[in-house]
């Protein structure tokens, strides 16, 4: 079952709405990219906050049994929330980041362009059969599901 079909039945079956865009098959090429880059950076920041964390248990400070189990909580967590934040803050605000992804997404991907042509090839079918397009989507669907039965 690809991962299309199991979210059409998870729709169908549950009252869960899912918005369609938050899965990659809707996005462009630089929402695509700036997707996995605020993934990549998050984890990141985790890593270089966990980092920190070993760097002060390895100081004199670190070493004293309550207060340093504190401050190295506390800085680890520190660091890794400072930086995710600058860093997702960063993607969505600078011009230079939008520039690149608005760039990218005039790049026409391989899932939105056949998306693009079943769609014209859709109302051109319904055009060269004079049938209604909304009709016609519904008849398809309609046999889809029968033959998913």
């Amino acid at each position: 079952m690809s991962e299309t079909s199991f979210l059409g039945e998870l729709k169908k079956r549950t009252d869960v709405y899912i918005d369609d865009n938050v899965f990659p098959d809707g996005l462009l090429l630089g929402d695509r990219i700036k997707a996995a880059t605020i993934i990549i950076a998050t984890g990141a920041s985790v890593l270089v906050g966990t980092i920190v964390g070993e760097l002060i248990s390895n100081t004199p400070v670190g070493t004293v049994p309550v207060i340093g189990e504190i401050l190295q909580a506390f800085g680890s967590t520190l660091v890794s929330g400072l930086l995710s934040c600058t860093l997702l803050i960063f993607l969505d605000r600078s011009k230079l980041m939008n520039a690149i992804i608005n760039g990218l997404n005039m790049f026409p991907s391989e899932t939105n362009n056949y998306k693009g042509i079943a769609d014209v090839m859709e109302r051109l079918a319904a055009k060269l059969s004079n049938i209604d397009i909304s009709l016609f989507r519904e008849e398809t669907e309609n046999s889809v599901m029968l033959l998913q039965r």
